[in-house]
């Protein structure tokens, strides 16, 4: 996956929903569809069922392609994202690299 699909995928999942939800989007034990329900419950701006699952197949190829710590280095040099979410991402990014 080069840097602009990688990008463009981060622009269809959020990338502030990709830091929230990293844990449930990179543990594949967790059922697309349940994930789905929760990600449209918890999100205000959530519009379907259907643009979840979206968002869940994007992300989950992000981490079948082991480029989550670039995605979430992207997010950390973002200007376009909250400060909270820029300093989660780098906590995400640490605890990562640790794992691997």
């Amino acid at each position: 996956m080069n840097q602009d699909l990688l990008e463009k995928k981060l622009r269809s999942i959020g990338k502030e929903i990709f830091v929230e939800y990293f844990e449930e989007f990179s543990d594949l034990s967790v059922d697309n569809g349940e994930l789905a329900k929760k990600l449209l419950s918890e999100n205000p701006k959530a519009i379907s069922l259907n643009a979840q699952k979206t968002r869940i197949s994007n992300a989950r190829k992000i981490f079948e392609k082991n480029m989550e710590i670039r995605a979430l280095e992207n997010i950390v040099e973002s200007n376009r994202v909250k400060e909270n979410i820029r300093e989660k991402a780098k906590r995400l990014v640490a605890n990562t690299k640790k794992i691997n």
